[in-house]
């Protein structure tokens, strides 16, 4: 999670400083605010914002995670995330349902048989095949190119041989083949459990520069607008109700000498999200009702057998 808040900040960091180095006009709307106070015109003055524009459109700006950036290389932007266990449950214990829509659970297949004869919607079968003890009605009825359900079961003598005649939902279309039926479950589609929560994270941006030490604002103060300006980016991603802190420039003491560094915070929320369950809805339930009449008022007492499919 917290790698992945490190990749979006520094993609969003590499738009935008791209986006300000293709319209440099924005630059100057950005910027153009630290000539309004005459004690800044004369600590900074305009020429002075017109050189720092002029070095942020030509110069690479190297943005990274902390851990893959040459820290020779300046101005630099690091960017690292840490979090806690602050974290705000979505739902009463972080878990809400949802369909995978096109995860399809293949069929569970009961029995297979060769069909004697079909006429109209009566499929008949040898009796040999003890259907009656292996399908019941509303079961999906198949040989591959004709699907329907089963409305009735019974068994027949015909001639002298007894078939189990299946009673069909649908008519039975004139040419089917006699081979290879099968009663199996509905094609149904996964279901899971999704665990989700929101959790505090803090994204932190240090920007080292060498050299001017009024540089180093002028860049810290783009960078502040490539964070700002992108709070929807954030939100698509994931990320939300960031506000920044932010520390002064101070001369660096682990990256040499006449370099310049400083830290914006992104203080955020990132949503989290984790599959708690996968399951399929049961197709077969089984009842048996038994009456009691030994007593003075009959009870019907109703038991699962126990027999179901399904997760």
């Amino acid at each position: 999670m917290f790698g992945i808040a490190d990749l979006v900040t520094v993609c969003i960091i590499e738009e935008r400083f791209k986006f300000l180095k293709n319209n440099p006009r924005h630059l100057e709307f950005i910027l153009g605010g630290l000539t309004h106070w005459n004690v800044l015109r004369e600590k900074i003055g305009a020429d002075h914002i017109d050189k720092a524009i002029e070095y942020i459109t030509e110069n690479k700006i190297h943005i990274a995670p902390f851990y893959e950036i040459d820290v020779d290389r300046t101005p630099a932007i690091l960017v690292v995330t840490s979090g806690n266990e602050e974290q705000q449950f979505i739902g009463d214990d972080g878990v809400s349902g949802i369909d995978l829509s096109g995860q399809e659970v293949r069929p569970t297949v009961y029995t297979k048989w060769v069909a004697s004869s079909y006429e109209d919607n009566c499929l008949f079968v040898s009796a040999d095949y003890k259907l009656k003890e292996k399908i019941w009605r509303q079961v999906a009825i198949t040989n591959g190119d004709f699907s329907t359900k089963l409305s009735g079961i019974v068994d027949r003598e015909i001639d002298g041989v007894m078939n189990t005649v299946l009673y069909l939902a649908n008519d039975i279309p004139e040419g089917i083949d006699n081979r290879q039926w099968q009663a199996q479950s509905d094609a149904v589609t996964f279901a899971c459990s999704l665990g989700a929560s929101l959790d505090s994270i803090t994204i932190q941006c240090k920007l080292l520069t060498n050299g001017d030490f009024h540089l180093h604002r002028i860049i810290g103060t783009a960078l502040r607008y490539c964070i700002k300006s992108s709070k929807s980016i954030f939100a698509e991603n994931g990320i939300y109700d960031p506000y920044l802190s932010y520390s002064p420039p101070l001369p660096s003491q682990d990256y040499g000498e006449n370099v310049f560094e400083s830290v914006v915070t992104i203080n955020a929320k990132m949503a989290d999200h984790w599959i708690q369950e996968i399951y399929s809805p049961p197709t077969q339930f089984g009842l048996t009702v038994n009456a009691d009449n030994k007593v003075d008022d009959p009870v019907v007492i109703i038991e699962d057998d126990g027999d179901e499919s399904g997760g």
